[in-house]
């Protein structure tokens, strides 16, 4: 089976001591999971 793993932040600054994420990518997330879902709907 093929998949994507997605999510904000950086994969260099993930799962390390003082881990931290920009709120700009928490919203471009949500943008990107919206956009997904609304795909998803259509088929």
């Amino acid at each position: 089976m093929t998949a994507a793993v997605c999510g904000p932040g950086s994969p260099g600054q993930a799962h390390r001591p003082n881990e931290f994420i920009e709120l700009d990518q928490v919203d471009a997330c949500v943008a990107f999971l919206g956009r997904l879902a609304d795909w998803a709907e259509q088929g």
